[in-house]
Order: structure tokens, then C-alpha cells, then sequence
């Protein structure tokens, strides 16, 4: 039984030392190398497959991450991130066939941060992150032609805003 217990240990050690390490590549690809590659001249297809790349590291992370509050909080960075750059960079989404990227990619960060937001361990800092997802989120619905969607985001950050105002 010791040895089992000991051996699951170090498996247990041996897969979260692998998610950590899938996780500072997709924040690498995502944060660093994706803006010195964008700015380069035709580099639209490169950029897609950084996009492509981390967009699967991200979802099969999302599939494991459980209830760790720093998995699930730098899932939605991630998400967030690929939200705000299909938002920026159009031709990306298109180039894809993803032309509501920003959109979806938002939405998914939205519900992780609601998760963390509404977990036991919640901080002020985790509840207004939160809130302010949904102003990205209204922004780019609009930007999408979602109007409806857009004033339902707006609201309901604004909800959330004023219901941490006191705190």
C-alpha cells in the first residue's frame, strides 16, 4: 500500500508539473510570442497557427482543470486573451473560419471567471474580474453585430460593479 500511495504521489507530481509546463507555453505563445510575430509582414498564417495552437493547449486544460482557483483563473486569462486578439485582428477570425472568435473565446472566460467568482475562496479581486469580463464581452458583441447580447453584458457587469461598490 506504501508503494502504491507513493507511486500515484509522484504520478500526481509528474501531471501537474505537465499542466503547469502547457501552461507557460500557452501564456508564452499567447503573450509573447503571438505580439512580435503579429507585427511582422504576412505573418497572418503564422499567427493563426499560434492562435490554433493555443486555443487546443487551452481546451484540453479546461477539461482537467477541476476547482483549482490559479488553473482556472489563468484558463480565463487565456481565453481572454485569444477574445481580445480575434477582437483587435479580424482577418484572423476569418482566416480561420472563426469570424465569432471573440466572442466565444469571451464567453468562455466569462463563465471560468464566474466559476472562480462564485467558489468558497473568492476574493473582491476574483468577483470584479468577473464583472469586468463582461464589459469585453458586451464590446465584442457589438463589435459583432450582437446588440441585444451586447446591452444583456453591459447590464449585467454593470449589475455585478454595483453590487461589489460597498466592498
Amino acid at each position: 500500500a506504501l508503494v502504491q500511495h507513493s507511486r500515484a504521489l509522484a504520478a500526481r507530481a509528474r501531471a501537474e508539473a505537465s499542466v503547469a509546463d502547457l501552461q507557460r507555453l500557452t501564456q508564452s505563445m499567447l503573450f509573447e510570442i503571438y505580439e512580435q510575430v503579429r507585427r511582422l509582414p504576412g505573418s497572418l498564417e503564422v499567427s493563426g497557427k499560434i492562435v490554433e495552437s493555443a486555443t487546443a493547449v487551452l481546451d484540453r486544460l479546461a477539461t482537467t482543470a477541476g476547482d483549482d482557483p490559479r488553473l482556472l483563473a489563468d484558463l480565463a486569462a487565456g481565453y481572454e486573451q485569444l477574445g481580445l486578439l480575434f477582437g483587435a485582428h479580424p482577418a484572423i477570425g476569418r482566416s480561420l473560419r472563426k469570424p465569432h472568435a471573440a466572442v466565444d473565446f469571451l464567453e468562455r472566460a466569462v463563465a471560468i471567471r464566474d466559476r472562480i467568482a462564485a467558489g468558497p475562496e473568492a476574493l473582491f479581486a476574483d468577483r470584479l474580474e468577473a464583472a469586468k469580463g463582461f464589459g469585453a464581452l458586451a464590446q465584442a458583441q457589438l463589435r459583432a453585430g450582437d446588440l441585444a447580447g451586447s446591452e444583456l453584458s453591459a447590464e449585467e457587469g454593470i449589475r455585478r460593479l454595483t453590487e461589489l461598490e460597498p466592498q
